[in-house]
């Protein structure tokens, strides 16, 4: 889900088996390099109950019955049941199937918090 078009990651790409689809993210402008390794290249990516995006969305957006994989935070994690960050610095930069996604999610209860409420502007 993003920030593979870094400097040296072409190889990283060009080694993964398979069909490779790419949700992309802020440091993924020039493609160039990587034309033809992807089959698939979205801006976000609905999947059944999973919402795919680089940064991670709005509590509002997710949807009620909607998990937000995501990457961005490198790092760093929303403490939330709903959000999963998948970025390659926490995999390894290793692909996950969406088996281990959905074992993950079902058992982020373990680090359940409450889902923040949304900021509402008042009208002046």
């Amino acid at each position: 889900v993003g920030d593979v078009a870094k400097k040296g990651h072409e190889q990283y790409v060009a080694d993964l088996k398979g069909d490779k689809r790419l949700v992309g993210g802020n440091h993924d402008g020039d493609m160039t390099r990587f034309s033809g390794l992807f089959t698939e290249y979205h801006g976000c990516k609905y999947l059944p109950g999973l919402l795919l995006t680089h940064v991670p969305v709005h509590p509002t957006q997710v949807g009620q019955y909607t998990a937000n994989v995501h990457g961005h935070l490198h790092g760093g994690f929303i403490k939330h049941d709903r959000y999963l960050c998948v970025s390659v610095d926490q995999t390894g930069f290793r692909p996950i199937s969406r088996a281990k996604v959905d074992w993950l999610l079902a058992r982020s209860h373990l680090r359940r918090y409450p889902m923040p409420e949304p900021t509402r502007v008042r009208a002046a």
